[in-house]
């Protein structure tokens, strides 16, 4: 996700940030969500490893999955962004999930 103020410009800074896993684009349940407060944000850029506080859950990406993400006391930015897993060369375990990033206010 991309920070910005009310004015557009990018955040920086910290922020609480929680992010949600989800089988369902709109609506729906969390299936996994880890919050970190006080996550540093850079030209409205932050950088998380997902999954090293609250560990996925077994399972959760052998589904289509889509990204919640909520900073500080906003509503989860929309839409969630879908989550997509490239199999390692000769392995069929997800190698990277790839997370686009989306502009707009948070």
């Amino acid at each position: 996700a991309y920070l910005t103020d009310d004015n557009g410009l990018p955040i920086d800074g910290t922020a609480d940030v929680t992010v949600s896993i989800y089988n369902v684009e709109v609506g729906g349940v969390a299936l996994w969500s880890e919050t970190r407060t006080g996550t540093a944000v850079s030209n409205g850029v932050f950088s998380i490893e997902l999954g090293s506080i609250v560990p996925f859950p077994p399972g959760l990406f052998e589904m289509p999955s889509w990204l919640g993400v909520m900073v500080d006391a906003d509503s989860e930015m929309t839409p969630r962004r879908p989550i997509s897993s490239r199999p390692k060369y000769g392995n069929r375990r997800p190698a990277r999930y790839v997370i686009l990033p989306q502009r707009g206010k948070h």
